[in-house]
């Protein structure tokens, strides 16, 4: 590998530093000299912290402790970051290059990089969008418009990254490959494939089998390894949007709407997308989101990062599954505080790729055969706090019908982390220490609210506001009645601003002008009432956990 300006410039130093420490001192003096053994390993050093996710000023003390000044330091750590960079950049050409080497072998991040270096991306902003995507959890396109490329070179950056996640098997299909290699018999394979597919965790379907710890615990990490490679929910509305015939432009504000909370639907629609473009987006936005792992299987993953036995992580997965926060299971399989920690944030985040309630209930609606008016009558009651059923009823569904859009909903909201873990993982990003985030999490599990569980725990107000405001978000993202135990939209804590919705003025005979939300209602009631025949999307086995 060439050498860049920076890491030549380090090289020199030590070069000069040995010669002048060679010229003062005679040959019999002790003084420490810096050979280039130890110029390679301080790299070493340096570059794992870096791989750790150690800050700069945490490194140059370190290195001030090895006996190098502050000018000294700086200049190591300049050189073994730009070599760092590098050799990602290295990667991800590597990666675009081999023929013998496919995107299933590679990171999200690799691909990303790959697709960015072909785009006409520098190694440097190759370099930035890999670790955005492998080590801070951003999607490509907030990774790719952070870097500075352009739209147009984002969108091919976007585009890769979910053709290579669209290859990604079924739960299903990757527990009954991973069975299979840890020596179970054909009808276990069978059944835990189809325990799977009918919405059990994989680690109580592994379990229910007959598989060992040891062998569920393997089944359990390779299930949410291939979880970890789906698309970004952003990524996967915005190469959809381009699939329908939308410009770059629309399809980077959808995918930045997406992060930023709202829904494909209305994200589609604030861009301008046609009614069938915006089905196109929310249907493949809702199959991406069937492969997320269960909450119990990315909890038995996590806590076998944080080394755990098979046996404890099989327990963490079975308390899960049986309504248990990942906090308490972790806990109470005898995991330490920082083990708890990490396994709460593992678990929340996997929460993140988990399709929106106003989507699923869309596509729910549909396909119990609900008209026009009456999706658009469900649509209005979920967005506004309704639960799907009632929501259902309301518009006029039978009974069967308004049970199959709970269900799917319902189905849909149980791949969402547990409260506990939520307000834990929220306290953990306003940065409360590990031992508070497990009294956050035994304090909400106990009953308590997050704000009074964060209080409890010692946070700053300036925390506990942090907190509140990502628990805020959090129930938006979820299924609108209390499925996880928070306490979600409902008449009581909705501001006052949703009556509008169905207490209009009778006074004001002029009509007001469309709000966001009404225009998402006429698109899909143009959609649907122009369609020539009743649409349905196809039917989906479900991946959650079983009740």
């Amino acid at each position: 590998m060439k050498l860049s300006k920076v890491a030549l410039i380090g090289l020199l130093f030590v070069a000069a530093r040995t010669q002048a420490q060679d010229d003062a001192a005679p040959a019999a003096d002790d003084s420490p000299v810096v050979s280039q053994y130890d110029a390679s390993s301080t790299e070493a050093d340096i570059t794992t912290a870096i791989q750790n996710g150690s800050s700069d000023d945490q490194i140059i003390t370190s290195l001030e402790e090895q006996g190098l000044s502050v000018p000294q330091a700086e200049v190591a750590l300049a050189a073994a970051k730009d070599n760092y960079q590098s050799s990602s950049y290295d990667i991800a050409t590597t990666t675009q290059e081999n023929d013998d080497t496919t995107t299933a072998d590679a990171t999200q991040g690799e691909v990303a990089a790959a697709a960015a270096v072909d785009a006409g991306a520098t190694e440097q902003q190759a370099a930035y969008i890999a670790d955005a995507i492998d080590n801070e959890g951003a999607s490509a396109a907030s990774a790719s418009i952070d870097a500075g490329l352009t739209n147009s070179q984002a969108v091919e950056v976007i585009t890769e990254v979910v053709t290579a996640s669209e290859d990604i098997p079924s739960q299903g299909e990757v527990a009954a490959d991973a069975a299979a290699d840890v020596g179970a018999t054909d009808a276990q394979v069978e059944e835990i494939k189809d325990a799977i597919d009918s919405g059990a965790s994989a680690a109580s379907a592994a379990l229910d089998a007959g598989l060992s710890d040891a062998q569920t615990a393997e089944v359990v990490d390779q299930v949410t390894s291939a979880s970890d490679e789906i698309a970004d929910p952003a990524d996967v509305a915005a190469a959809a949007a381009i699939e329908s015939g939308a410009s770059s432009s629309q399809a980077l504000e959808i995918a930045t709407a997406v992060d930023n909370g709202d829904s494909a639907a209305l994200a589609a629609t604030e861009a301008g997308l046609e009614p069938a473009a915006v089905a196109d987006v929310v249907s493949e936005v809702i199959d991406s989101a069937e492969k997320v792992s269960d909450p119990a299987d990315v909890a038995a993953a996590a806590a076998l990062d944080n080394g755990a036995t098979a046996s404890q992580a099989a327990d963490v997965a079975e308390s899960v599954d049986s309504g248990s926060s990942a906090a308490a299971a972790a806990a109470d399989a005898g995991l330490d505080t920082a083990a708890v920690a990490d396994i709460v944030d593992q678990v929340s985040s996997s929460s993140d790729n988990v399709a929106p309630p106003a989507d699923v209930a869309a596509a729910a609606a549909i396909d119990a055969g609900a008209s026009a008016e009456q999706v658009a009558d469900i649509v209005t009651a979920v967005d506004a706090g309704a639960s799907p059923s009632d929501a259902a009823v309301d518009a006029g569904l039978s009974p069967a019908a308004a049970a199959a859009v709970e269900t799917q909903v319902e189905d849909s909201a149980d791949n969402h982390a547990p409260a506990a873990d939520v307000a834990a993982a929220a306290a953990a990003d306003a940065g409360a220490s590990p031992e508070q985030v497990a009294d956050v999490a035994a304090s909400v599990d106990a009953g308590a609210s997050p704000s009074d569980a964060a209080a409890d725990a010692g946070l700053s107000s300036s925390e506990i506001s942090k907190v509140e405001g990502i628990i805020a978000e959090a129930a938006t993202a979820v299924v609108s009645h209390d499925v996880n135990g928070i306490e979600l939209a409902a008449d009581h804590n909705m501001p006052d601003v949703y009556a509008t919705y169905t207490n209009p003025p009778t006074h004001n005979e002029t009509p007001a002008p469309k709000s966001t939300f009404g225009r998402i209602i006429d698109v899909i009631t143009s959609y649907l009432t122009t369609a020539p025949s009743s649409p349905s999307l196809r039917a989906r086995p479900q991946c959650a956990t079983s009740a």
